[in-house]
């Protein structure tokens, strides 16, 4: 435990002696002139409170150099109790004081401490109005949606109190913490641009300001955006999935949106924190479609935009065998078909009569083969269609083969 004293003619007298001896053992004959270095004087380099109360009582850690020998501490022209901690570190107990700025000076046997800027302390009467306030960070770029801590600090008060206020970049004020602490945690989960933040500072705990600090603050977007992957290939009626990402904002939220061959944008996905769309194709046809990923950190509109292309592949080709044949009016007459770029086709069967008109053999189905009757038929030339399409898109013709039948 440090204990406070005051100075004695003794204690300087001891000091003295100390010193005599402590330099004959030091600098002797025996001895190297260079193994000890020779304090020419006390100097303070800091303390670690700036201002306290004119009542006095608060304890100042003084730091410097050359505190052996230590005689007497003072506040201005106010001696002040003290202990010493060791060479370069001294306890002293504010006095009390009219209110003003002094110089804490430290005495020792070798003199006393030359006065600086940093041995300076302030006096403050207790309620004193606080005369200027300030905010750390002053100022600062920070991803929308994070969370920006200040510390508030102000002069000319000894116990202030602070509130906090930002200004939005629709010129409102809004208040974000009321009377209390130096330390405001902002949760900026708010769309990007200009903040401008103030903290009211006060040594009555409010309701109103005696100082103002203030900090400009931007909060920024997303800077870029992207669609994994960003280009394929699948067959129309299946299942694309996709993986959008940002970059510059801690919280990204996704929207996902896609334009169809005719160029009308659809809503698939509203904004949401998942960067992941699973987009079902079925029921549309084969074609290419742009895929959009709108990303910002809050609120409907978008900071940045990443995109895909995804090409809804249908049936390529189609082939009828056999391509052609003779057969007997009346019989039934058998046929196959395959198709290629689809990997789930149905078919449909047409054929077209000699007087040009045409007639549905089979709807849609998964069967690559069918058995035509031609019951009733008179002999001549018929043209047969199979229609192909892949499963999931509209049943609507995307291919078709044809083959010649003749019936004799």
């Amino acid at each position: 435990m440090s204990i406070f004293r005051k100075p004695s003619a003794r204690l300087l007298a001891t000091a003295a002696i100390a010193l005599v001896v402590l330099a004959g053992a030091t600098l002797g004959p025996n001895r190297s002139n260079t193994a000890l270095a020779v304090c020419s004087g006390p100097s303070v380099t800091s303390i670690n409170h700036t201002f306290g109360s004119t009542a006095g009582g608060l304890v100042v850690n003084l730091t410097g150099s050359c505190f052996t020998g230590l005689i007497s501490v003072h506040f201005g022209t106010s001696l002040a109790s003290w202990a010493l901690i060791s060479d370069t570190s001294i306890n002293a107990n504010s006095p009390a004081h009219a209110a003003g700025t002094v110089d804490v000076t430290v005495t020792t046997n070798l003199g006393t401490s030359a006065t600086s800027g940093a041995d300076q302390f302030t006096f403050l009467a207790p309620g004193a109005a606080c005369t200027a306030a300030l905010l750390n960070p002053a100022s600062g770029s920070f991803p929308a949606g994070s969370t920006v801590i200040f510390i508030a600090g102000s002069t000319g008060c000894l116990n202030p109190s602070y509130e906090f206020w930002v200004q939005y970049p629709d010129g409102t004020w809004n208040l974000k913490q009321v009377w209390g602490g130096a330390i405001f945690s902002w949760d900026s989960g708010l769309a990007p641009g200009s903040y401008l933040v103030h903290v009211w500072a006060s040594s009555t705990g409010g309701p109103t300001y005696q100082a103002i600090g203030e900090a400009f603050i931007s909060l920024t977007g997303c800077f870029s955006a992207s669609v994994s992957p960003s280009m394929v290939t699948q067959a129309a009626g299946s299942t694309f999935n996709f993986t959008a990402s940002a970059s510059g904002c801690t919280t990204p939220r996704f929207e996902f949106f896609v334009m169809y061959p005719d160029g009308t944008w659809n809503l698939k996905q509203p904004f949401s924190p998942s960067p992941n769309f699973s987009w079902d194709t079925t029921g549309l046809a084969p074609g290419t479609y742009v895929v959009h990923a709108w990303v910002n950190s809050s609120g409907t509109g978008h900071d940045s935009i990443g995109e895909s292309s995804a090409n809804l592949a249908g049936c390529a080709s189609e082939a009828v065998l056999p391509l052609v044949q003779y057969q007997k009016a009346g019989t039934v007459v058998n046929m196959s078909t395959s198709s290629s770029g689809c990997p789930n086709p149905a078919y449909e069967w047409w054929v077209q009569y000699p007087d040009s008109s045409w007639h549905l053999i089979r709807g849609f189905s998964v069967l690559q083969t069918v058995a035509w009757s031609t019951a009733g038929l008179q002999p001549g030339i018929y043209t047969v269609h199979a229609w192909a399409y892949q499963q999931g898109a509209p049943p609507t013709l995307e291919v078709y083969g044809a083959a010649l039948v003749v019936l004799t």
